[in-house]
């Protein structure tokens, strides 16, 4: 009976809205008072009938004190105070309004959008789905729902939630986050021509600034999916202009990043200097949300610049301006990613192995499943760390101590592989960017696992292979290219890794895996050889075809097909970029054959 009454209230949950009830039963108490023949029973009853018509209408429209904590919520998502809005959203409100609840959990869904949170923000919105929505809430809902589905790389699912999806551009009632989500259906569907159409329609119209902020952003963000790099830097300076009229917190990091980033690849080095200085002048560094958006910005930046000075910079105003600051979840989170940044960076670490150390035994207040993603990523460090220190000639006492604390590490973390599938159960199909996380959890740890270990059986080989089939089904379901194209071709990267430890059988047991992975991998590129956004799958295919023997004729093919559209090969990652080099010197010495 429990059971029966929870599913009723999680189906309908607007029959159980407590004002909702209340002026039902106030209704009903009314129409009784009306059938009984007393004068003063019938003045009872019209008072009662009132007041029942004043609740059902509180149910439709929000009360004064309601819109004053919606507004102070959406003002904190705006600046970023995300802690700030989180409070006000989970602070309890007396018997809460059917709008003042629906709002709620679409700002909550906002908000975990702004975090990353796809999760929560996905919750957030099924949860406001289950009420009875006016259109324009209906809308809102959607619109919603459908940014977690494209973040979510869900192409299918956002395909299908605006297929009837009419815009007018020119109505009052059409919404700007519509007509974005709208553009990018037509991008999904391969109508370039009408996903440019709808942007331009909507920006013509008398808009507000922000409105505009968000239309020429995402005018940049299609223009640099089709390779024109001179309309996307106009487009991002017209936002940026606006911005600095009318500070945005929560679009610097779209368009003043990205415009910087640009304007250095294009080698306007001065101007793009300039832009992120703008950018330091106009956040608040009291507002640590703010601070940390723009320490990555400023370091990713940093590093695109080649300059050492610039990257050291970048990580004294990181460690003066984060520094136990965050909150204890985010603040382990800033932690384990120094160990990476400062290697990467050349900062120094003196204390490594204390630091580590005291990293693990912060990390065991934390819920299991974030535990397990900590370890996994603090165990990859050590691994690094344990690799140059052998190329640097240290004491064997000093392996022996980082040997042993990775043995620890990882233990911890095999402990740990029962939070796997506990995770994948929770997370729903709508999902895969979340659910390709935990795969690729699963994927490490099953490594971690088969290395602690003597040796590796075919038997691990087989779950390890079979979990990135599984992960590429996953993408090919949702009908994202980008994901299906980065699992098949994960899967020829692990083969190749495997081959060079293993040798002898395992190439003759996996190999039709990986050549199955790249002709799947082929049949998805082909028809996508004149979009830039492919072109960094176009080399890897080149160096897998090299490397499992397919034949120099098409390694020249993927070689060649990506140097149709410009190259900038420093900007890619060390390991990329030894994978291009790798494709080149042989092209090279075949040709002075």
């Amino acid at each position: 009976m429990i059971n029966l009454i929870k599913h009723i209230h999680e189906q309908t949950p607007w029959l159980y809205n407590r004002r909702f009830r209340f002026s039902v039963l106030v209704g009903l108490l009314a129409m009784l008072a009306q059938a009984v023949p007393i004068d003063w029973v019938r003045w009872c009853g019209l008072i009662l009938l009132l007041s029942s018509v004043l609740l059902v209408f509180d149910a439709v429209f929000l009360l004064p004190h309601e819109k004053q904590r919606l507004k102070k919520i959406r003002k904190h998502i705006g600046t970023l105070d995300i802690d700030k809005a989180k409070k006000l959203l989970s602070c309890p409100v007396c018997l809460p309004s059917v709008p003042f609840s629906i709002q709620r959990r679409f700002l909550q869904a906002r908000a975990g959008l702004y975090q990353k949170d796809l999760l929560g923000a996905y919750n957030a919105v099924v949860s406001a789905g289950k009420y009875d929505l006016l259109p324009k809430e209906a809308v809102e809902y959607r619109c919603l729902k459908g940014r977690i589905y494209w973040e979510a790389g869900n192409v299918r699912d956002f395909i299908q939630l605006f297929e009837n999806e009419k815009i007018d551009p020119l109505s009052r009632n059409t919404s700007t986050s519509l007509a974005v989500l709208k553009s990018h259906w037509y991008v999904a569907k391969k109508d370039l021509l009408n996903a440019k159409q709808v942007l331009e329609s909507v920006i013509a119209t008398k808009i507000d600034k922000e409105t505009k902020i968000l239309l020429y952003n995402e005018l940049a963000v299609f223009e640099g999916r089709s390779g024109n790099k001179e309309e996307q830097i106009s487009h991002l300076y017209r936002a940026f202009e606006l911005l600095k009229k009318q500070p945005q917190p929560i679009y610097y990091e779209s368009v003043i990043h990205n415009l910087a980033i640009n304007l250095l690849r294009e080698e306007r080095r001065t101007e793009a200097h300039q832009v992120m200085q703008i950018y330091r002048n106009l956040i608040d560094l009291k507002n640590v949300w703010q601070c940390l958006f723009f320490c990555n910005d400023q370091l990713l930046f940093a590093r695109e610049t080649g300059s050492q000075e610039m990257i050291d910079k970048a990580h004294i105003f990181r460690k003066k301006h984060l520094t136990r600051r965050l909150p204890a979840l985010q603040e382990i989170a800033l932690r384990i990613s120094e160990l990476t940044m400062v290697r990467n960076d050349h900062q120094n670490m003196p204390h490594y192995f204390d630091h580590v150390l005291s990293l693990v035994e912060d990390i065991d207040q934390l819920p299991p499943n974030e535990q397990l993603q900590a370890f996994l990523k603090i165990t990859e460090d050590i691994r690094f760390e344990y690799e140059k220190k052998v190329r640097l000639g240290d004491s064997a006492r000093d392996l022996k101590r980082l040997d042993d604390l990775y043995a620890n590490v990882a233990d911890r973390a095999i402990a740990l592989k029962s939070v796997i599938e506990k995770e994948l159960q929770k997370i729903p199909p709508a999902l895969p960017e979340i659910r390709k996380q935990w795969m690729l959890h699963r994927h490490n740890l099953l490594k971690l696992k088969s290395g602690m270990e003597k040796g590796i059986n075919k038997s691990e080989l087989q779950k390890i292979f079979n979990n990135l089939e599984e992960m590429a089904r996953l993408w090919k379901d949702k009908e994202y290219d980008h994901g299906e194209i980065e699992a098949l071709l994960i899967i020829c990267d692990e083969f190749i890794a495997f081959r060079k430890i293993l040798k002898g059988p395992f190439h003759n047991d996996f190999i039709s895996r990986a050549l199955n992975a790249y002709q799947a991998a082929e049949n998805l590129l082909k028809d996508r050889l004149e979009m830039p956004e492919f072109q960094q799958y176009m080399i890897r295919m080149a160096y897998f075809a090299l490397n499992l023997g397919i034949g120099e004729k098409t390694v020249f093919f993927w070689f060649q097909a990506a140097h149709k559209h410009p190259l900038q090969i420093r900007h890619y990652a060390e390991w990329f970029r030894q994978q291009y080099l790798e494709v080149q010197i042989l092209l090279k010495n075949n040709r002075q054959r």
